[in-house]
């Protein structure tokens, strides 16, 4: 499955504001945003410059804004874009924001060489790369300054395949046990298997591992953006509005997807990068 940006493009305009509901669904999504957080908190620094590539409605371009950061945003599409410059401001915090600019993961021509202090793909933009992954990955090292950090998460090919497994299995009832082992095997997902024509690209972590060791960088951090959460979204749902018990589930739950065993596990593999 190739690249193709009009797809992605015309997905995300037409997602529009439900790609930033996505991410307080549930007790799970939750989970993912915090520990999404949880790594910028750890990278990114107050007066950094920081290129938020993927942006969408500006969940994580908030995020960095009160940490002090100068945010460069950029996505493939207007309509999330112009969402995000809305939410940005509700919020407060657009005056954090340089600009904002129509860019394509694969081809940051855009921006200079070096230009940024942290360099930020959240969401998994990469995964809409498909075929051209390597080539997202060295446009942003090359934005990114020497020293500095890429910060990113790609769909995850078992744990979203383990979140969406009941829907999976009555796929295979329609279009056979394909449905399972096309996006188990290969990792891509197509329209066949998506209502909403998602069109993208699953990763394992010793896929990005094996992708990342033929670029300059050195993986410092590796997590899985949900694990536990999975298996007690109503439970947690319940205890949503109790802040202890939040903060102290949040500290195993950042925990556990750091382990090498639940990499995996989570709808969303985040991993950091130092580029040499």
């Amino acid at each position: 499955m190739r690249y193709d940006r009009s797809h992605t493009e015309d997905f995300y305009d037409t997602l529009a504001e439900r790609e930033w509901e996505r991410f307080a669904r549930n007790a799970a999504t939750r989970v993912s945003l915090a520990v999404h957080t949880h790594y910028l908190r750890q990278y990114v620094r107050a007066g950094n410059e920081v290129l938020d590539i993927g942006a969408g409605p500006g969940r994580f371009t908030i995020e960095m804004a009160r940490l002090g950061a100068n945010v460069t945003v950029a996505d493939i599409s207007r309509v999330q874009l112009a969402l995000n410059k809305q939410k940005v401001t509700e919020a407060g915090f657009e005056p954090s924001v340089r600009k904002r600019v129509v860019c394509d993961i694969v081809d940051l021509a855009p921006f200079s060489d070096g230009n940024f202090d942290v360099t930020v793909a959240y969401g998994g933009p990469l995964s809409y790369a498909l075929d051209r992954i390597d080539d997202a990955i060295r446009e942003c090292l090359r934005v990114t300054t020497r020293g500095g950090y890429l910060v990113f998460s790609v769909m995850s090919r078992i744990g979203s395949l383990r979140n969406f497994f009941p829907q999976v299995v009555e796929l295979t009832d329609h279009f056979g046990f394909g449905a399972l082992a096309d996006p188990y095997y290969t990792g891509l997902l197509d329209e066949r298997y998506s209502a909403t024509g998602h069109r993208c690209r699953m990763f394992s972590a010793s896929e990005i591992k094996e992708i990342l060791r033929h670029h300059s960088c050195e993986v410092v951090a590796m997590s899985a953006s949900n694990f536990l959460a999975y298996a007690g979204e109503t439970v947690l749902d319940q205890r949503w509005d109790d802040l202890e018990v939040w903060n102290r589930f949040l500290e195993i739950e950042l925990e556990a997807c750091r382990e090498p065993g639940a990499l995996d596990g989570g709808t969303h593999l985040i991993a950091v990068v130092k580029k040499a």
